[in-house]
Parts: structure tokens; C-alpha cells; sequence
């Protein structure tokens, strides 16, 4: 890998490594038990089974008020840990675009300031379409080994029956949960903590995919596969430095693809629609970036070419 701005931030400790890697191991152990836990057991029961996740039950608007309010003590549990651990190793806790701008500089510094946030939100954006690639990444890697292997490639276990359109609402707030709970924890926890008391990157990224795997087992064998995605994350994250667009896109991605199904809930198609239109915008930002791109080296090639005239 190549060093990117989470190195530059990240100041691991020459002193008392050993207390603060027990302190970090142990408080990962903790948030990994509460929101993994019993999710690991049951992936791991049904990988043995070949028998994929269990599917049946109604969503119920009770049943999904409790996940809510679970997801949302999570959340705060883990960005509490995330945004202590980040201030210890990187002297901050929240980073905002052009903190360090200098204001006040009349218009000019202005318009500089400007320029910055909107560089900044470039980044943000680039950084968020690109890890639903990683992710998908992930997804492809179990499709193509579970081809190549003929195993079993189970479905995600989307809910089929709602109790009510509420109870939808609230099943799909708790599939974008997962992208807070699972980013702060499994990578932003885990990559800055890991770092600040000293591991290698290479140790860092296997505890990344050790944490990642074990509950999406329920896919199948070729599951082991999906650890291309905490990978390719654990890369994207040291390169651009900033959790926020990861956590959003993993929610997103999620909330879309769980709407694919919810045609016969809402009576329309509306929220097929709404799911595919999620799911393009990656594909225009890649189309957009390749164009934009392309143009200048277009450009060039046409002035050589006028100039061989």
C-alpha cells in the first residue's frame, strides 16, 4: 500500500504500547460481541447447514423499534471509542473541511476558502462512490468464486412480509445503520486503533477482513471471499483519511438494495425506482471521472497531432 493522509495523521505511541493495545483489543471485543455477536453464531450455523439465512417471520413495527434503538446505542457507543481513539493517535477528534483556512482575508481569501470547501467536498464524494465499489467488489468475489467452486450462493435475507408501511420505514433505518455501526467500528476503530499502538499495515487490513467475514458467512462457502471488500476499504481509508463518506455510502447501498424488494409493500414501483436510481449514481460518477479524465489527454493528442501538420 501506499502511504496516503491517515499516515501522516496517525502518531503511534513509543511508550506503554502493550496497556494500550489491551485497551483497544478489548474495547473492539466489547462493541464486536454486542453488535456481531449473534450474528457470527447464526452465519456459522448456517454456513454448516448450507442453508442461508433464515427469512421467514413479519417485519413488525415493535420488533424494529428495538433494532432501532439497539443500532442507535451502538452508533453512539462506537463513535464515542472511535472519536476517543482517533484524538489519542491523531490529536483530533471531528475534522472539518478548511479548519485551517485562514478567514477574514477579504475577498480573495474568500474565494480561497471557497475553492477549498468545494475541493473538499470533491474528495468527500469521490471517496464515497468509490467504497460502494469496494464493496461491490466484495459481493462479485463471492458470485465468481461460488461459480468457480459450484457452491451455493445464498440471497441476503431481505424481509418479505411487513406489518405495516411504518414497519417498512423502520426496516430500512436500520438497513442504513449498518453503515455507522459497521464503519466505526470494523474500520475506523480498528484501522486507527491498530496503528496508534504500533501494527503493521498488513496486520491491521487481516484484522479488518477477520472482523468483516464471519457474520456475512451466510452466503456460502465462496462467503470467505468477501474479504476482498475490508481489503480494498482498508486501502481506500488510508488513502483518503476520512470515515464520514464511508459510513454514508455503506448505508445507502444497503437501504437501495433492500428497497428492490419492497415493490409489493408500497403497491408501486416507486421504491424500485428509488433503489436503482441509488445504485446508477456510482456508475455515472465512474463514467464522469473517466471522461474527465480522458478530455485533457484528447486535447493534448489533438494539438501533438495539429503541430505534426
Amino acid at each position: 500500500m501506499t502511504a496516503g493522509p491517515l499516515d501522516a495523521a496517525i502518531r503511534p505511541l513509543e511508550r506503554h504500547r502493550a496497556p494500550a493495545a489491551v485497551a483497544v483489543l478489548a474495547c473492539l471485543a466489547a462493541l464486536y460481541w454486542w453488535g456481531w455477536g449473534d450474528g457470527v453464531g447464526a452465519a456459522l450455523r448456517a454456513l454448516v447447514a448450507d442453508s442461508g439465512a433464515n427469512t421467514s417471520g413479519t417485519v413488525t413495527v415493535r420488533g424494529q423499534a428495538w433494532r432501532l434503538l439497539d443500532n442507535a446505542l451502538l452508533t453512539c457507543a462506537g463513535a464515542a471509542a472511535f472519536c476517543v481513539v482517533r484524538r489519542l493517535a491523531c490529536g483530533y477528534a471531528v475534522v472539518r473541511p478548511g479548519r485551517g483556512m485562514d478567514r477574514g482575508m477579504g475577498r480573495d481569501g474568500d474565494d480561497r476558502t471557497n475553492g477549498v470547501f468545494r475541493a473538499a467536498w470533491a474528495r468527500w464524494w469521490n471517496a464515497g462512490f468509490a467504497y460502494v465499489f469496494c464493496m461491490m467488489a466484495g459481493f462479485a468475489s463471492i458470485d465468481a468464486t461460488s461459480a468457480l467452486l459450484r457452491t451455493t450462493f445464498h440471497s441476503y435475507p431481505f424481509g418479505t412480509r411487513y406489518e405495516n408501511g411504518f414497519a417498512a420505514l423502520l426496516y430500512l433505518a436500520n438497513m442504513f445503520f449498518a453503515g455507522p455501526t459497521e464503519e466505526l467500528v470494523l474500520l475506523g476503530l480498528t484501522v486507527v486503533g491498530l496503528r496508534w499502538v504500533g501494527s503493521p499495515w498488513w496486520l491491521v487490513t487481516c484484522a479488518a477482513v477477520a472482523l468483516r467475514v464471519p457474520f456475512h458467512l451466510y452466503y456460502g462457502w465462496a462467503a470467505f471471499a468477501i474479504g476482498v471488500w475490508p481489503v480494498l476499504a482498508v486501502m481506500l481509508y488510508r488513502r483518503v483519511g476520512m470515515i464520514t463518506p464511508m459510513i454514508v455510502a455503506h448505508g445507502m447501498y444497503d437501504v437501495s438494495t433492500a428497497m428492490t424488494s419492497m415493490t409489493g409493500v408500497a403497491g408501486s414501483p416507486w421504491p424500485l425506482v428509488v433503489a436503482l436510481a441509488i445504485m446508477v449514481a456510482p456508475v455515472v460518477w465512474a463514467a464522469a471521472i473517466i471522461v474527465r479524465r480522458a478530455h485533457p489527454m484528447l486535447r493534448s493528442l489533438r494539438d501533438l497531432q495539429a503541430l505534426r501538420r
